[in-house]
Order: structure tokens, then C-alpha cells, then sequence
């Protein structure tokens, strides 16, 4: 299903409900201590609830069933007279047949809701009594209301007695009346959210509808930030990585929401570690209850904006979230942020969604990124790399600067190495090493290098060392050689692949790679070395 314009839904901790009331007997009656008939027993969560209307140009949200809090049914409903209805009732400009708490109707405009007030008013019901007997039906004592107090209060502001015909009122005197008994219905605003925002839970997001909303009242103009750059690096950890499974507007990557339209889906084993692709900080964070899992929607989430708060980032389908993460949090790229978690039949994959923010958050324009191929270019061959993303600030799409990466450079707040769980051979028992550590053994085949550009304006003398062991050099390397290498060495679960350049003086360092054990039987992978001005491309595969 899909929501339509005027629906409206009540969101708690994960879980919607589509009723007129908050269902607390389903989502509290498990409680110690629950008053089933106490209408306002929330079990102390009253505060977490909230109301969303889906209008046109915008998603309401509020907490209408606290008092005084933002978001009243007036304001959420576009009806500041709180009109109640039944289905196949009077058409007062009402989205029909949708209907909030205590049947109260909800409206497409402000405007449509301001005008049903007199419409009502207008009526037999309401044209022949006075306003002291109108207001008896208005706002009846039997809902908690006090009809002679309002009605009072209508006639000081219109300067006529009670006893005038309702009827008899002129339209200026109708507006008056209207006024004031939007003043007393007490209209709250509450959060007016765009369709992208990522201020809407994803179960709601979800079920958004995908047509254009012909009706959106057009965004000023926005002042761009200056261009920026990110440094980027593969979420997915190493050892589990499998496949992509869909990028941005495939398969169920459907709008209006960002971080559904442009999910990448980065296919890892179950358990698989998760990194984060940039540094940021937490701005939304959902943990993971499972009782909450669906097809659509399972697995913690996590919502990022890099320091500069004009780029963002979401992540889902995660368990296992690392300790202390939470809204407010500061994540560095690279730093773990939990495991790949696996629902159903689904194939167990992390989907991340990435956004520029065009004149920064939160009012700034949300365009959506796809980085779908580089970020599977970057999970195949050098996972380890940090690539800096070029951000225009102007629509145009962000450029990876491979020319200014770092390839193979692991930082020290970099969690891959200890957070990484290389798969084990089943076969046989890992061999330990003299201090009773297990030992993966594995063998690094270096196939062939490939210049790119060189490091000089001449030739260069590269040479390559595994654990700071020299293993190979070659001289008189232009740009477009391609060398052959074919050196086989064995190493213990971690080697370090470097690439220098021979000069007089003192050595150039061109690049480096760490390589695990566990990348054995993975085959041919290839390792980018850059400082800046060189560029060489190392292929090997581990056995």
C-alpha cells in the first residue's frame, strides 16, 4: 500500500498505526502497570509519539495528544475550526473520506479549513439557532467543552448578545466569528517536513506515493555554499564483500525520499563489518528492535551530515551497532558502525544512500547522489583506498579525484584491521605462532605493474617491498609500461604492499596497500599506488 494526500499515521518507536486513536493497548498494554481505560496512559513514552499528515506541499508532524505541545489537530489537519465528520458526509472542501483523532476532518489548504467554518456555520444546523444554542452543538459539554463560555467569548468579539441568529451575522461579522474560534481551538504549529526530508521515519517514508505533487509551493531561491571536497572510502568490510544488488532508482529505490530513491545496495555476508564512508555526525539514529523488522524496513539506522553539514549520508539493514553511537555522535571514515544484518530470504546487504545538501542543512535543497559504480569499483579493487569527492554546490553531480587519493593507506582511527573477521578454512585448524596466536597463511602473487604517470618528469626507478622486504625493482619506467612481475610471497594474515621510487638522495613513496590473508581465493584484485603525481596500478591475487 501507499499513503494518498490526507491520510494521516501515528508513529511510535519504529511502529505506525493508521487508526484514528494512538493504539495503546497494542503498543503498551504489555506494560507493567497499563490503565487500559485511562485514554491518556502512554506508559511514559507519551512524549515519543507523534502524528504526521500527508498534504500536498508538504508532511505535518506533530504531538497533538500531548497538551501544549507542538503540533496541535488543528494545525495538522488544516482545520483550525477542528470540524468533526462522518464518512459520506457534507463536502466542505475536505480531502474525503479521511478523517484524524475524534473523526476530525482534514483539509488540503489552510485556506480550504478557515472557509469551512462559515460553510458549517452556514448551514440549517447552525443558520436558524442563536450563537449561544450554535455553540451547544459546536462544542458540545458532553466532549469536555463548556458552550457558554465559548459562546461568550464569540459574542464580546462580534459586540452582539448570544441570542443573535447565527444566520443573521453579515460576512464581515462571519469572519470575526471565524477568527476567533480558530483562537480558541488553539492552533499549535508543528514541524512542516518536505517529502525528502530525512526527518521522516523510514517505515513512513516507505509508503510515501511517487507522483509529482503538482501543488508544491516553489522553494526560495538558495544561496550555494562554496565547492567542497570529501574523502571517501568502502563501507563494507573485506572479507564478506560479495556483489552490489541495485543502485539508485532500481528496483524498489523508488522517491520521494533520498535515502530510499538513492540507495546503493552493497551486498556483504551476514555479520560482515560496516565503516563508515566519510567522517560526520550522527543527525538521526534508529537502533535495531527486531520485533520491528519487515521486507521493507529492518535493521538499525543512521543518518550522517559531514562536519560541514552540506553533504549527508544513510545507512540500514544493521545490527550490532558499535557502543556509544547515537545522535550527536562524531564519526570518522573508516570507524566501524556495526554488522551487516541478514532478514528473511533477503539477500544480506548494507544499503547507503548519499545526499548533497545544495545551501547546507536543514534548509538547503536535498539532491540526491549516485555513487553507485565508483563505490563497487572501490569494493573490488582497493577497498582500502580514500578517494576525495569533488561536491559543486551548483546541481551538477560530485567527481571522485582519483588522481588525489590515497590508496591503501590505513589511518590510525581506521577500524578495519581490529574490527575485521577473516574467513577461516574449515578444513583445518589455523597453525599458531610461537606466542599462541593463530596464523592465517597465505601467499601474495604480484602479477603485473602498470604506470600511469610518472613521478618524475623523466623516467622512474620503481621498486616494491612486502613488510619493508625489497622483492622487486625495475628501471626506466615511462607512463603507458606495463611490467611483469611475477614474485610469490608468503605472509601471516597482514602484508604491507609498498611502492617507492628509486631516487638519488633519498626514496620516493608512491602508495601503499594493506593486504589480508583473507582475500585468498578472491582473484585477480588490483591495488591503485598515488602521492599526488605518480600513478601505478599493481595486480595481484592472494592464495
Amino acid at each position: 500500500m501507499s499513503f494518498e494526500l490526507g491520510d494521516h499515521v501515528w508513529y511510535w518507536n519504529g511502529k505506525i498505526s493508521f487508526e484514528t486513536d494512538i493504539p495503546r493497548k497494542e503498543w503498551f498494554g504489555h506494560l507493567p502497570g497499563f490503565e487500559p481505560d485511562n485514554p491518556i496512559d502512554y506508559r511514559g513514552y507519551g512524549k515519543e509519539i507523534f502524528n504526521f499528515v500527508i498534504h500536498a506541499d508538504e508532511i505535518a508532524r506533530g504531538r497533538p495528544q500531548m497538551t501544549n505541545f507542538e503540533g496541535s489537530f488543528a494545525w495538522l489537519n488544516n482545520n483550525p475550526g477542528n470540524i468533526t465528520g462522518h464518512p459520506n458526509g457534507t463536502d466542505f472542501g475536505q480531502y474525503p473520506g479521511k478523517f484524524n483523532w475524534h473523526n476530525f476532518l482534514i483539509f488540503p489548504t489552510w485556506a480550504s479549513g478557515y472557509d469551512a467554518i462559515a460553510k458549517l456555520l452556514r448551514t440549517n444546523l447552525y443558520a436558524t439557532k442563536s450563537i449561544l444554542d450554535a455553540f451547544k452543538i459546536y462544542a458540545p459539554a458532553s466532549d469536555g467543552n463548556d458552550p457558554v463560555t465559548y459562546a461568550n467569548a464569540v459574542g464580546v468579539a462580534l459586540g452582539v448578545p448570544v441570542s443573535t441568529r447565527v444566520g443573521d451575522l453579515d460576512e464581515e461579522q462571519m469572519l470575526v466569528m471565524q477568527d476567533k474560534i480558530q483562537e480558541i481551538e488553539g492552533v499549535i504549529p508543528g514541524a512542516s517536513l518536505s517529502w525528502d526530508s530525512d526527518e521522516i521515519p523510514v517505515v513512513i517514508a516507505e509508503l510515501l506515493p511517487t507522483f509529482v505533487r503538482k501543488y508544491s509551493r516553489p522553494r526560495a531561491l538558495l544561496q550555494p555554499r562554496s565547492p567542497f571536497t570529501v574523502e571517501v572510502t568502502a563501507p563494507v568490510g573485506v572479507p564478506g564483500f560479495t556483489q552490489g544488488y541495485g543502485g539508485p532508482n532500481q528496483g524498489g529505490h523508488v522517491g520521494p525520499s533520498w535515502y530510499i530513491q538513492y540507495g546503493m545496495d552493497i551486498g556483504g555476508a551476514e555479520g560482515t563489518p560496516v565503516y563508515a564512508a566519510f567522517d560526520g555526525h550522527v543527525t538521526k539514529f534508529q537502533p535495531h528492535n527486531p520485533a520491528a523488522d519487515s521486507g521493507r524496513v529492518y535493521g538499525a539506522q543512521i543518518f550522517m551530515r559531514s562536519p560541514n553539514d552540506v553533504m549527508g549520508g544513510f545507512y540500514t539493514h544493521l545490527t550490532d551497532v558499535a557502543d556509544g553511537l547515537g545522535v550527536g555522535s562524531g564519526v570518522a571514515v573508516g570507524e566501524f558502525l556495526g554488522r551487516i544484518h541478514k532478514f528473511g530470504g533477503i539477500s544480506p546487504h548494507l544499503h547507503l544512500a548519499l545526499v548533497e545538501i545544495i545551501g547546507g542543512a536543514p534548509d538547503g535543497q536535498y539532491q540526491g547522489i549516485d555513487l553507485y559504480q565508483f563505490f563497487l569499483s572501490l569494493q573490488t579493487n582497493n577497498p582500502e583506498a580514500f578517494v576525495p569527492v569533488q561536491f559543486w554546490q551548483d546541481g551538477r553531480p560530485p567527481e571522485p579525484q582519483f588522481r588525489s587519493a590515497r590508496f591503501g593507506v590505513l589511518r590510525s582511527n581506521d577500524s578495519r584491521i581490529s574490527n575485521a573477521q577473516p574467513q577461516k578454512d574449515p578444513q583445518k585448524e589455523p597453525q599458531k605462532d610461537p606466542h599462541g596466536e593463530p596464523r592465517n597463511l597465505a601467499t601474495l602473487v604480484l602479477e603485473t605493474l602498470k604506470c600511469e604517470a610518472t613521478d618524475d618528469t623523466g623516467s622512474d626507478e620503481p621498486y616494491i617491498t612486502i613488510n619493508e622486504d625489497e622483492v622487486w625493482r625495475a628501471s626506466d619506467v615511462d607512463a603507458g609500461d606495463i611490467r611483469s612481475i611475477d614474485i610469490r610471497h608468503s605472509f601471516d594474515n597482514i602484508a604491507r604492499l609498498e611502492l617507492l621510487d628509486g631516487e638519488v638522495g633519498a626514496d620516493s613513496e608512491i602508495g601503499s596497500k594493506i593486504i589480508e590473508s583473507a582475500e585468498a581465493s578472491s582473484g585477480l584484485r588490483r591495488a591503485y599506488m598515488n602521492n599526488g603525481s605518480a600513478l601505478y596500478i599493481v595486480e595481484y591475487h592472494v592464495e
